[in-house]
């Protein structure tokens, strides 16, 4: 099937210093950056592309006090515009991109990054990729600060002017307290209002140095990188607010670069932040555009010019010929609405808005590291909330429908209580189970081929492991006699679509979906199924193709009649080619209480392979096989 473009574990297994280690590093790297940090404010500076430089301070203040006593919208900073040329037009960001210096001599490209390692051999007890005494370490990069003001408009109720560096700065350290209750390390980039170079040295050495008026942008987010680098940090977050000149943008969007030998780890993240804050949206009622998760080259060098950068400064790779070291872990830029936007505006500037974007940043993060805080699921502005459990002396007879003419009857499987609505009025996202038993969760998604389907029923039967499978509506059509093993061997359905395009565009970005193209993807699907078991109904459980889930089609799943979402809390990667041994080791040795896990049928079998060893990992550390209707049972 056309695998799901899903989260997926940190590959490199990079090591990571014990907890007193993070601890004595994000000390040191605390050191530094007060040592760097000065303690006054400075006006603005915007940011612009191309061969511009820096605007004047007092030009741009007094620009800005104009267009204020005018009444009119000001957006300062970098704003994305122009496309240099290119076939691939620039994101709408603002995190900086420094424009080419002049180059006298030729200079070598920088060295390809370093392929990435295999993962470490598991054991013969299964040890997680990283110890448990590992807290991993982020860091929080706080968009602009002291003279860069970022993005600003005025409060049209209060006249005031709201600051892109203000907003972000609130929400970091918010975020890092929270980060810090659940046990990660966190360093920022700032805690004030202030530049990180605001001492104006010469951070990257390449003689460059810049003035009170006109700072270096270059050594400013060196600055910034090179504090990320020396914490030992596991991951790098910008942190922004969007603003453009045209005002009917709005949404938001995440970006991360590719290859690069933690390119893949990036791109997980950028999809996790922006699928939280889609839930986030759409939990408080904020309608608004999801922009995507994409590959940051925002536009291609002049051909010779080595001097260009073609990323987002903090996630770029090396660039010799500007003296540049780039950031050592994973990372995106975050830009979490849009401060130009009229109906963004309000909320984001809300105590509510704070809030909802905040708890995204968090949940991200934690399913991120894989470090759900007391086993339990992070859902954004919803919680599972299962029905009543049978008691001990309740049975639950298996029910077989009468089945329609020209199919077949089977014996449908028990159906447990399903979890309550919320009253929200859009799907519940479920990672992980809550009860705190020690059960896991065994996944199967069917989407385009018949795979090892019954190799891999074969081997729950002989082993007596009740599974949960997501058939699409034509994997259903093309393989009946499947599905009716499915349901008459006693495992749950559930409903992933009729033909596998992304609900957001996220990972089908030319189909562009209606909400009565969703609803109709998910009913045709229900119908199928319906009739060939003869009356399985597979509500309100439904997984997403590649997992891709926005505020929009969170209440058309819903309005669908499917109240849960199923998502995941491994994947076993095994469509990415990971091996058997990679995938038991994964899956295996970092299970939670709770835990659902991913995988596939499809034809090239790593999953099939890897699903013996996964079960008698599991099975030696205590864990049970119940389906997703029994693990959200209280």
């Amino acid at each position: 099937m056309e695998p799901s473009r899903s989260p997926g574990p940190d590959r490199q297994a990079r090591p990571r210093a014990s907890a007193g280690g993070n601890q004595a590093r994000l000390a040191a790297a605390s050191r530094a950056a007060s040592s760097r940090r000065a303690t006054t404010a400075r006006p603005a500076i915007a940011r612009r592309r191309g061969n511009d430089r820096l605007l004047l301070a007092g030009t741009a203040l007094a620009l800005l006090a104009a267009l204020v006593l005018a009444g009119a919208l000001v957006v300062a900073g970098f704003d994305g515009g122009g496309s240099n040329g290119t076939q691939n037009p620039p994101p709408v960001g603002d995190a900086a991109i420094i424009p080419p210096l002049p180059q006298t001599t030729a200079t070598a490209p920088p060295a390809a990054p370093p392929a990435p390692t295999a993962p470490p051999a598991p054991t013969a007890t299964a040890q997680p990729v990283a110890p448990a005494d590992a807290a991993p370490v982020v860091c929080l990069d706080v968009g602009h600060g002291g003279i860069d003001l970022g993005k600003v408009r005025e409060d049209p109720a209060t006249g005031e002017l709201i600051q892109e560096k203000d907003l972000v700065l609130k929400q970091a350290l918010d975020l890092e307290g929270r980060l810090k209750a659940r046990g990660f390390g966190v360093v920022l980039t700032r805690r004030d209002d202030a530049l990180l170079n605001a001492t104006l040295a010469d951070v990257n050495g390449d003689g460059e140095v810049g003035t009170a008026e006109f700072p270096d942008e270059l050594d400013e987010l060196q600055a910034r990188v090179t504090l990320c680098n020396e914490a030992g940090a596991d991951l790098l977050v910008s942190m922004h607010i969007n603003g453009a000149e045209n005002l009917a943008l709005n949404g938001y969007e995440a970006w991360w670069v590719k290859d690069r030998q933690f390119s893949d780890d990036s791109q997980r993240f950028a999809e996790l932040v922006t699928t939280k804050l889609g839930e986030g949206f759409a939990a408080a009622g904020h309608e608004t555009t999801f922009r995507g998760a994409a590959d940051d080259t925002l536009y291609d060098p002049v051909d010779g010019d080595e001097g260009t950068f073609d990323h987002y400064v903090v996630l770029s790779p090396d660039v010799p010929a500007r003296n540049f070291v780039g950031s050592t872990m994973p990372g995106a830029v975050v830009e979490a609405l849009f401060l130009s936007n009229d109906d963004d505006f309000p909320f984001v500037v809300s105590p509510e808005g704070h809030e909802t974007i905040v708890a995204a940043y968090e949940a991200a993060i934690v399913e991120y590291f894989g470090a759900v805080g007391g086993g339990g699921t992070v859902l954004i502005g919803a919680t599972v909330t299962p029905g009543p459990q049978p008691t001990a002396t309740t049975t639950t007879t298996a029910t077989t429908a009468t089945a329609p003419a020209g199919s077949s009857a089977v014996a449908l499987p028990t159906r447990l209580p399903t979890p309550a609505e919320d009253g929200s009025g859009s799907t519940q996202l479920v990672y992980q189970g809550t009860s705190g038993r020690r059960e896991i969760a065994l996944t199967f998604d069917l989407g385009s081929d018949r795979g090892y389907t019954e190799e891999i029923l074969d081997e729950l039967q002989r082993r007596g492991i009740k599974a949960s499978f997501g058939l699409t509506g034509a994997w259903a059509e093309s393989n009946p006699d499947l599905v009716k093993r499915i349901a008459n061997d006693g495992h749950m359905l559930f409903n992933h679509t009729y033909s596998h395009r992304s609900f957001t565009g996220a990972n089908n970005p030319e189909h562009n979906l209606t909400s009565e193209d969703r609803r109709e993807e998910i009913a045709s699907t229900e119908r199928i199924v319906k009739d060939i078991t003869g009356g399985y109904d597979m509500r309100p459980y439904f997984r997403p193709p590649y997992g891709d889930i926005g505020p929009i089609s969170a209440k058309d799943v819903y309005d669908a009649g499917y109240h849960v979402t199923v998502l995941w809390s491994c994947d076993s990667q095994g469509w990415r080619q990971w091996t058997a041994a990679e995938i038991i080791q994964w899956c295996g040795g970092t299970a939670e209480p709770g835990g659902i896990i991913l995988m596939h049928v499809g034809s090239d079998g790593t999953d099939q392979l890897a699903l013996p060893g996964l079960i008698d990992t599991l099975a030696a550390d205590g864990y049970a096989f119940v389906t997703v209707e029994e693990l959200l049972q209280p």
